[in-house]
């Protein structure tokens, strides 16, 4: 098993990729952007289908501090302004899309109801946003997205936020992306579900202290406990056995 996920990640600030993204819109190109922390980096080692649909899109971005500490035990150091999270991406680019007038298509947060409560609370806390569409994860299959995808052209939006947890939403986007005429796509994975309780998914503090993990375990512990306890314990696995191939090379 190998930690191709951290191989994928790009040094990219958050100001470089709002000017990537207003580059994209205005050559009326296409950006498919997503992050990858411990957990889609474990998904990625124990499957090569799921490394792929990662290596098919035009930005990869590392998300979360393991993957920061990750790249710091193999000698290719992140810095923290480049852990930018789903949540990250979206909150700069709303001043910049309202600015626009780009519309933003909400698609995935598990049932209609998240994802619309989100888009409401979005609305009140950016009221020059422009949500031109909703719609919640739904079991796909080709006429589905067929469908999906006519709705999305309809409300002609260029941007479309995708929520369905990883890997589903990068497939979704790899299988889609071409039928679709936005021209940005994010994986934003559990935001929506964020977002539906508060405007801003952290407090301050928590970005400031890089607490994020910890606090969505605080929150959900049921849900994430097995993550952050198993999993990261096959991410640093992975971590040291690299480590180990590399110095055996040299």
């Amino acid at each position: 098993m190998g930690l191709s996920g951290l191989a994928l990640v790009g040094r990219m600030t958050v100001e470089e990729l709002m000017d990537r993204i207003e580059s994209c819109v205005e050559q009326a190109g296409k950006l498919t952007i997503t992050s990858v922390g411990f957990h889609s980096s474990n998904a990625m080692a124990s499957n090569k289908t799921v490394e792929g649909i990662f290596r098919s899109f035009d930005v990869v971005l590392a998300d979360g501090v393991a993957m920061i500490w990750a790249s710091r035990v193999l000698g290719r150091p992140l810095g923290y302004q480049h852990r930018i999270g789903g949540d990250i991406v979206a909150s700069h680019l709303y001043p910049i899309a309202a600015s626009h007038g780009w519309g933003i298509f909400c698609l995935g947060g598990g049932n209609s109801g998240t994802v619309c409560r989100a888009a409401a609370n979005l609305t009140q806390a950016h009221p020059d946003l422009k949500i031109v569409g909703t719609h919640p994860w739904y079991a796909v299959s080709d006429s589905e997205d067929t469908k999906m995808a006519d709705t999305i052209n309809r409300s002609g939006a260029t941007i479309v936020l995708v929520g369905m947890g990883q890997p589903r939403q990068e497939a979704w986007i790899a299988a889609n992306k071409d039928r679709v005429g936005a021209a940005i796509f994010i994986a934003v994975g559990g935001y929506f579900e964020h977002v539906a309780r508060l405007a801003e998914c952290y407090p301050a503090w928590v970005y400031r202290w890089h607490f994020n993990w910890g606090y969505r375990l605080l929150r959900e512990p049921r849900r994430l406990w097995k993550r952050y306890s198993f999993g990261m314990l096959k991410f640093a696995f992975l971590v040291l056995n690299e480590k180990v191939n590399e110095r055996r090379k040299t």
